[in-house]
């Protein structure tokens, strides 16, 4: 396909009976329920070949009972980004070669995000490298028509450190843009979180009558008390929540009861350990506000609604459709983030300021200009980062010989290396903090 003639480089679109109708004519096999992210060209045709090896991608991940959104987006994203900088060069995905690829690579190692305003960081370009290639291996093994050539065994690795000699060698610098933005710390524990805490909703061991506002509280606890990440909390069940309390009656003199978790990062399941407190919390919250929301949806939507089984659900307050629904990750991201700037806990984030074709604009020396933009001081997954400062301290006061260990196995991370570079970092730089 050669036909460059239109504004739009790439069209995105939500399976539909329409979408599933294109794609069946094409692959009668892959058919998805709505949700499922496809891509076209600007004239409207479907990128065959992405959307083919995404619906791969996404069927591998259903049949192993693995959660397949998140990342079925990630990767569509990164191919709509591919496609927009092959239009630029006047190419298409039959056109991909090492050649095309390299000159992407170096496009994302020499530009910048115009949403966050600030460079893309070395993991973000070897993705989207990575998902080139994934493309790009799958259709020549698929049979589609495409240049292929050397990138088949070529690594993302490979390919952006070479682009990066070839800068160099040319006199420029990778890491120009980066050197001109203040670098924050990646681990941000958060110092005033009783107060946060306090302005998502009450305590709910300590109300005599419990309120209909105390889930945002719990959402938050149950990270802050076991290192889980978002979507992680977004996926406990009740069933989960149940086995933990008959634990905790089988063996009263247990402090934590250890819980197997299946939806995590990384499809790696792992152990996390609840503390009892957070237990008594979690089942009397199903017991009350919870039970009180499913009845509201059942009063609300009659036969049509079925009780999901997770945890959090949406609250009577919401859209008539969304009672009772499960919250979603962002959902939950939204609700913390609301409570950091309520709490008034506000940061200095620095950006490029661009001009209104989204160049950098520069001051009359040429320098870059950058400006302060205030954001929230603290994210959800914050409260991870808390957690494990915490963790540290506690085992150092009990002269635990090696607690970055202890942490490590209690975050699930696999390999020692992550947590020593993300947070022995940290202690080294802000323990006086």
């Amino acid at each position: 396909m050669q036909n460059l003639n239109y504004e739009i480089p790439v069209r995105r679109a939500r399976a539909s009976a329409a979408v599933n109708r294109e794609l069946g004519r094409e692959r009668p096999r892959y058919r998805f329920e709505p949700g499922f992210l496809m891509l076209f060209y600007g004239d409207g045709q479907p990128i065959r070949v992405v959307n083919h090896c995404l619906a791969t991608e996404a069927t591998r991940n259903i049949l192993a009972h693995r959660d397949w959104r998140r990342s079925q987006e990630a990767f569509a994203d990164d191919a709509a980004q591919a496609t927009t900088f092959f239009y630029s060069q006047g190419k298409t995905w039959d056109d991909l070669n090492y050649d095309l690829i390299a000159e992407f690579a170096e496009s994302l190692l020499s530009g910048y995000s115009v949403w966050t305003r600030k460079k893309l960081s070395n993991a973000t370009v070897k993705r989207r490298i990575g998902t080139v290639l994934k493309i790009g291996r799958f259709a020549c093994t698929n049979h589609y028509t495409i240049r292929g050539g050397s990138f088949q065994t070529a690594k993302p690795s490979d390919i952006v450190e070479a682009v990066a000699t070839n800068i160099q060698e040319r006199g420029g610098r990778v890491d120009d843009l980066t050197s001109r933005l203040t670098v924050l710390p990646k681990v941000n524990p958060i110092l005033q979180v009783k107060l946060i805490l306090e302005q998502l909703g009450g305590d709910i061991l300590n109300l005599e009558v419990p309120s209909s506002q105390c889930r945002d509280r719990l959402i938050a606890e149950a990270s802050l008390y076991t290192g889980l990440r978002v979507d992680e909390v977004a996926n406990l069940t009740v069933r989960q929540i149940l086995y933990l309390a008959s634990e905790k009656v089988a063996k009263p003199h247990l402090r934590q009861i250890p819980l197997w978790v299946t939806h995590t990062k990384g499809t790696k399941p792992g152990f996390v350990v609840f503390p009892v407190a957070l237990i008594s919390a979690l089942l009397k919250f199903v017991e009350t506000e919870r039970a009180a929301v499913v009845d509201d949806a059942r009063r609300t939507l009659g036969e049509t609604y079925r009780d999901s089984g997770m945890l959090f659900l949406n609250s009577s307050n919401s859209n008539h459709r969304d009672i009772g629904v499960p919250m979603t990750p962002s959902n939950i991201s939204r609700t913390f983030r609301r409570a950091v700037i309520a709490c008034g806990f506000m940061g200095l984030e620095e950006q490029f300021v661009l001009n209104s074709d989204f160049s950098i604009k520069r001051d009359p020396s040429g320098e870059l200009l950058t400006h302060f933009v205030r954001r929230p001081a603290h994210t959800f997954h914050d409260l991870r980062h808390t957690f494990a400062v915490v963790q540290y301290y506690i085992r150092v006061r009990r002269g635990d010989k090696n607690p970055l260990g202890t942490v490590r196995t209690l975050l699930r991370h696999a390999l020692s290396e992550t947590t020593a570079d993300l947070y022995l970092n940290w202690f080294t730089v802000y323990e006086h903090e």
